[in-house]
């Protein structure tokens, strides 16, 4: 998905540009600038659980679905 907004943004005449993601837009907006920090100048992320808690959260939720 990074990669769509990179496209995106070239094709609007944008090589750098700033990036703001929320939610689930906050991990491609993470991802996007881990992976390309050369294209995005700012980078703000809002409410975005970091990833070991969701992990953690997730492995939780699957112990307990599956629990007899």
């Amino acid at each position: 998905m990074g990669e769509a907004v990179i496209d995106m943004m070239a094709e609007l005449g944008y090589d750098r540009f700033r990036l703001a993601g929320h939610d689930r837009g906050g991990r491609v907006s993470y991802r996007l600038a881990l992976d390309h920090p050369e294209k995005v100048h700012k980078l703000c992320l809002l409410d975005m659980t970091p990833n070991l808690e969701t992990f953690e959260r997730v492995e939780q939720d699957f112990h307990a679905a599956f629990r007899m």
